[in-house]
């Protein structure tokens, strides 16, 4: 359509400029011939005529044009639709417009990257900034009528209950985009749903065994081990857990910390947090000199096996995020303490074993807690910003 009005346009131009050349041979000339100036007038009149029709396609186009690009979501002009209360008023429109672009702005400031989904509103928000944003209008006190209710026409057909849409969506000049981006709306929701319904599967479960004793896969304590050999895959976040929620003093934690200080693909951020849990309360010392009365120096040996693997660069596994990492101090205090009850040379001091480590977080499949065993777990959802809570 736009192309047949270019070319009509052109044609008229030039029908006028040929059409006006004889009126102005004929100020300019003398025509004696009666049948000559006649000719003359004649195609004057007819480029006067051209010229007109010319000027009236251009206003009248241009008119048009603004007018289809303002109300093409709309059957009938956004006046008319507000004057007979179809649509609001334009302040109210403001007020909600506003309102939906100082939302947008505090969830972009306070959402950070995360593989969660989004809640579907917060889906139509970005279209409506986004539709703002191609507009190139600064401020939304700026936007015509036209845009301003295109804006919260759009956002309600997108988010309004039902009975709102079957209102609303005989005004659209064409519904389906419209009712495409609430489908799309939907879906975010429907994804949203899914994934906090997947993250409190897996709290609950968690919470059902610690608190309320349904315990659906557990393992004997003095069988720990046992299972973590007989895991089908190495599972090294369990290991990283078990190094962080053990219990010093307790046989079956302790025997399988040092099965897992024991494995090469064992990570220095899981033997980090071992030394973290064990040391820095103070009460190393305590279990050694508990362990001599007994007559054994297991503990004593095993952690002075696992600085030399430190030492010799042994543990090549992956690391995970640990912040509580060990006081230098209180390993110094410890094992001044545990070299003057074993009679024995200190131990090195094990270089990075005191910094924090930077990694990736654990995914649990199985729950660790050291007077209970294990539970396997629902899949472990990442948690959900607080704005989407």
């Amino acid at each position: 359509m736009a192309r047949l009005t270019n070319l009509l346009d052109s044609a008229l131009r030039t029908l006028a400029m040929l059409c006006l050349l004889p009126g102005i041979v004929m100020v300019f000339t003398v025509a004696d011939d009666p049948e000559h100036r006649r000719t003359l007038v004649l195609l004057s009149l007819v480029g006067g005529t051209a010229a007109a029709l010319f000027a009236a396609l251009r206003y009248f186009g241009a008119a048009a044009k603004s007018t289809s690009a303002q109300n093409s979501v709309f059957k009938r002009p956004v006046g008319q639709l507000m004057k007979k209360n179809l649509l609001p008023n334009r302040n109210e429109m403001l007020g909600d417009v506003a309102q939906i672009v100082r939302d947008q702005k505090l969830l972009a400031i306070e959402k950070k990257a995360k593989p969660a989904p989004t809640r579907g509103v917060h889906f139509a928000m970005a279209c409506i900034i986004e539709l703002m944003a191609k507009w190139k209008v600064e401020t939304i006190e700026a936007l015509s009528d036209a845009q301003l209710a295109q804006l919260y026409f759009t956002f309600r057909i997108m988010c309004g209950p039902q009975n709102e849409i079957d209102r609303l969506l005989p005004l659209a000049a064409k519904p389906e985009p419209l009712l495409k981006l609430r489908d799309e709306r939907l879906k975010h929701d429907t994804l949203y749903d899914e994934h906090a319904a997947g993250r409190m599967a897996h709290i609950n479960a968690i919470n059902e065994w610690e608190q309320n004793g349904n315990i659906p896969q557990y393992h004997e304590e003095d069988d720990l081990v046992g299972f973590l050999k007989g895991v089908p895959v190495r599972d090294t976040d369990l290991w990283h857990d078990i190094a962080r929620g053990a219990e010093p003093g307790w046989p079956a934690d302790e025997e399988a910390l040092y099965w897992i200080a024991a494995q090469p693909d064992c990570g220095k951020s899981t033997i980090a947090a071992f030394f973290a849990t064990y040391m820095n309360m103070g009460h190393l010392s305590e279990h050694v000199e508990m362990e001599l009365k007994k007559g054994s120096t297991k503990l004593a040996d095993q952690i002075g096996s696992i600085i030399e693997r430190w030492e010799s660069n042994f543990y090549v596994g992956d690391n995970y995020e640990t912040s509580d990492s060990l006081s230098k101090e209180v390993y110094q205090a410890e094992n001044r303490k545990i070299a003057d009850l074993l009679g024995r040379p200190r131990w090195p001091e094990p270089k990075d074993l005191f910094s924090s480590f930077e990694g990736k977080k654990t995914k649990a499949t199985y729950y660790f807690a050291h007077n209970m065993g294990l539970m396997t777990l629902p899949p472990e959802r990442p948690e959900l910003g607080a704005e989407e809570k």
